[in-house]
């Protein structure tokens, strides 16, 4: 049995990781399809830094923090938020973020960026780093 779509995308051809819009359906009624339309803005790293509605109105930014974790803020930089009130699931270099693990979809990994600040803290992956630069890793 076929159910109707809720979320879909369009992907820019330039990178493998890079959105150019998403449709939603918003107000989870299947009877007027998928009534929203967000355009994306990322910057040079594909990190998504702006939803645009359809009459180009900024309606949610973001800002990460080195380790990939989001911060939303409402289209006039007002409001901090550690969720998307737009449900806005991709983010950091493109990656999807699973709201219900915090951890992104790395294509075929999954990648945590609360860990890995542990880690770096901890001196694990600076090391492990610097000693592959040695060897010429």
């Amino acid at each position: 049995m076929a159910t109707a779509a809720k979320v879909q995308w369009l992907w820019d051809i330039r990178y493998i990781d890079a959105p150019v819009l998403r449709w939603r359906d918003a107000d989870s009624n299947s009877e007027n399809g998928l009534e929203e339309t967000l355009y994306y803005c990322n910057d040079a790293n594909m990190n998504v830094t702006a939803l645009v509605n359809t009459s180009g109105a900024v309606m949610e930014r973001v800002v990460y923090d080195p380790y990939g974790k989001p911060r939303f803020y409402d289209g006039s930089w007002a409001n901090p938020s550690d969720t998307s009130v737009y449900a806005n699931e991709i983010l950091y270099c493109g990656y999807r973020l699973d709201p219900e693990t915090g951890m992104y979809q790395v294509r075929h990994r999954e990648s945590d960026s609360r860990l890995r600040y542990s880690l770096l803290l901890l001196g694990m992956w600076r090391s492990a780093s610097i000693s592959r630069m040695r060897r010429g890793r």
